[in-house]
């Protein structure tokens, strides 16, 4: 039986790959992956990155809903081929007749915008094994605008059985560790969410691992003047103070401030050079205050690295 089950999990791996050459339409893909890669229990949050990429020749348009579920969908299959059924929050959409808010996104050629969903907001997962592939809705869902989708690549997700609390928070700890040595597989994207995440959460040495302390303290004309002539003793010293004041949310500005929500509007790069745009909200007590963010990243050693970032002000609401 368990033999009979895999080779029809391989059979539909490769019909999901054979499938996959489909997802273009003019130049524009759509590829996921897992956001936190780690060992998945039944209750744990799924996150998948979704990325929608134009590598046409002309810029691709497209609505985004605020609420994701109206732009995209997953097909979830398990080792029969089986459809897992959709989750409670799904149907609860489905079945409502609210009105949907979106805005358009235009896509110039060679950019790409990223979202992060979270695939239990769209389907029930238990344990076992499964093959996973977005459809994605420029057009917003249902109605004849549904016929107008992109399929993304599959993805295999595992999902273990259930656990012991402590041989859980053993494996999540080795995991912890391995996923550290992997940092430079994060994009420019998920450089500047995991730093602001950070920042969020208060842990210092996450926010400050992807910042570029000697460029973005020289960044200003004046400092980089005094920078020059400083001896590498001062510059040590002064480089630390930075690093101290960037942390400090109550002496500092820009990116020391804490946000309270974010939202990555678009990110483009190429081999060593990239751009992070960013909208970021923040708790003034009567009322939000709205920034956008656009981050400058560098790649050296493989690692993506914030070198500058420029901040407008949208103003409150």
């Amino acid at each position: 039986m368990l033999i009979k089950q895999i080779a029809r999990f391989v059979l539909m791996t490769i019909t999901f790959a054979l499938g996959s050459t489909l997802w273009a339409a003019d130049g524009v893909e759509l590829n996921i992956r897992l956001y936190n890669q780690q060992i998945y229990f039944p209750e744990d949050p799924v996150e998948i990155r979704v990325t929608i990429r134009n590598d046409g020749s002309d810029a691709y348009r497209f609505r985004l809903a605020d609420d994701r579920l109206h732009n995209i969908d997953f097909d979830v299959r398990d080792m029969d081929n089986m459809n897992t059924p959709p989750s409670d929050n799904f149907i609860r959409v489905e079945a409502g007749a609210q009105r949907v808010f979106y805005r358009d996104i235009d896509l110039l050629p060679g950019e790409e915008f990223s979202f992060i969903e979270t695939l239990n907001d769209y389907r029930s997962i238990s344990d076992g094994i499964y093959m996973v592939r977005a459809v994605f809705y420029p057009e917003l869902r249902g109605g004849s605008s549904t016929q107008h989708s992109i399929r993304s690549n599959s993805l295999t997700l595992s999902v273990r059985e259930g656990f012991r609390r402590d041989e859980a928070g053993l494996i999540r700890v080795e995991e912890a560790v391995e996923q550290e040595l992997q940092n430079a597989a994060l994009a420019p994207d998920e450089v500047v969410a995991y730093t602001l995440e950070a920042r969020m959460h208060s842990r210092k040495e996450q926010f400050l691992q992807y910042l570029d302390i000697e460029r973005l303290y020289t960044d200003e004309a004046r400092r980089e003047r005094e920078y020059t002539r400083m001896s590498a003793f001062e510059r040590r010293n002064v480089l630390q103070e930075y690093r101290d004041e960037l942390w400090n949310a109550e002496t500092g500005e820009g990116i020391s401030l804490i946000p309270m929500k974010y939202e990555i509007l678009q990110t483009s790069y190429n081999p060593n050079r990239g751009s992070v745009t960013v909208e970021q909200r923040y708790d003034q007590g009567e009322y939000i205050e709205i920034k956008r963010f656009t981050y400058e990243l560098e790649r050296r050693d493989g690692i993506w690295y914030i070198v500058r970032y420029q901040v407008i002000n949208l103003g409150t609401e």
